[in-house]
């Protein structure tokens, strides 16, 4: 589980203090880091990278807004979620101006407890979502550009034999017809494999360590039975585990079958064994 670390930048160390001691108390497990000069705090969270930054908003030489606005130009940093607090300002204009500048909350002082946990626990659920679902996205435009590459490759191989096919067919049409056969087995392959690219990725996100801890425990398993074996893990029919694989149901069988003995399966459900991986 990640080190959750909070920064807290005041001016007056006792208000530090109070802080510090409540999410002590609430959260003993945290690394507190603190600075009463907000000139350190921009290279303390270079050296750490906290979660989350508590700051002042009246402090002497760089203000809470201008430090968040520091925060903000820098790139390793600028994600970091910041909560003002303050005592002085605290209308509702002063509450646009902190979150105009980038701050995601507000809190005043003096701080109570129970705000200060419940906006700190709210804010770093906020930036767990906001980081997975940036993840999701980033995983999904490789897949993507990966997937583009490859279509680009096959279309570039496809022209290529379409000119050749072009130039024997007329020629030497006993050739043509080998490079017509070999084609149509080339194009269902890669459909085949395109579409089980998909599926794998897919499956891996929910399923992390399936095929791993089945090699692990099974080493002699083939590739072919890895792929059954994940369809069987979500209680697809035969039938429906024939179609996806391009194999006739009669084959599936045969393939549990032999997936059962590799797995020493003598007694017990093939499905509830896979789904305890």
């Amino acid at each position: 589980m990640e080190q959750i670390r909070i920064l807290v930048v005041d001016d007056a160390f006792e208000n530090i203090k109070v802080i510090v001691s409540i999410y002590e108390k609430f959260f003993p497990k945290y690394e507190l880091l603190q600075t009463t000069d907000p000139k350190y705090a921009l290279e303390i969270a270079k050296n750490k990278i906290p979660n989350l930054i508590i700051t002042d908003w009246n402090m002497p030489n760089i203000s809470g807004i201008e430090l968040i606005k520091r925060f903000k130009d820098s790139p390793e940093l600028k994600d970091i979620p910041i909560i003002m607090a303050s005592g002085v300002m605290i209308s509702n204009d002063d509450l646009k101006t902190a979150l105009d500048a980038g701050a995601v909350d507000f809190i005043r002082k003096p701080v109570d407890a129970t705000e200060l946990i419940a906006r700190t626990n709210a804010t770093l659920r906020m930036d767990s979502y906001y980081k997975e679902l940036l993840e999701h996205r980033n995983r999904e435009l490789t897949e993507n550009a990966i997937t583009l590459v490859q279509n680009q490759e096959s279309k570039q191989k496809l022209l290529r034999t379409l000119k050749l096919l072009g130039n024997k067919v007329h020629k030497t049409p006993h050739i043509a017809e080998n490079l017509v056969k070999e084609l149509y087995t080339n194009l269902e392959q890669e459909i085949e494999e395109d579409n089980w690219t998909r599926f794998d990725i897919s499956f891996s996100r929910v399923h992390a360590n399936f095929f791993k801890k089945l090699i692990e425990l099974h080493p002699n398993i083939s590739p072919s039975e890895l792929k059954t074996c994940a369809l069987i893990r979500l209680s697809m029919p035969i039938k429906e585990v024939a179609a996806a694989l391009n194999q006739s149901p009669d084959s599936i069988k045969t393939q549990r079958h032999r997936i059962r003995k590799k797995l020493n399966l003598e007694k017990g459900s093939l499905e509830t064994y896979l789904a305890g991986l």
